[in-house]
C-alpha cells in the first residue's frame, strides 16, 4: 500500500511538472509573490514531503526482526578449538 502511495504521489508530481498550469504572471499570491512562483514553490514544497514519505514506510532503514531466534550458537572453526 506503501508503495502505491509512493507511485501516484510521483506521477503526480511529474504531471503537474509538465502540464502548465493556467494564470498569469501579474497575478499576485498573498499580495506580493507572483502566481508562477508561488506554484514552483508549491510544487517543491510537495516534492519535499513525498521525499520524507519516501524515506519512511516504503523503504524503511532496517529490515524486520526475525521471529525465532538461532536454535544453537555458530560451531567454533575448526583447527582454533582450545585443548
Amino acid at each position: 500500500m506503501a508503495r502505491r502511495v509512493l507511485n501516484v504521489a510521483l506521477v503526480l508530481l511529474v504531471v503537474l511538472h509538465v502540464v502548465p498550469l493556467p494564470g498569469d504572471s501579474t497575478w499576485m499570491v498573498a499580495g506580493f509573490l507572483p502566481w508562477d512562483l508561488a506554484v514552483h514553490l508549491l510544487w517543491m514544497l510537495v516534492a519535499a514531503v513525498v521525499v520524507l514519505y519516501m524515506t519512511g514506510p516504503p523503504w524503511p532503514d532496517e529490515p524486520p526482526p526475525q521471529l525465532q531466534p538461532p536454535l544453537r550458537p555458530p560451531a567454533p572453526p575448526h583447527g582454533d578449538e582450545p585443548r
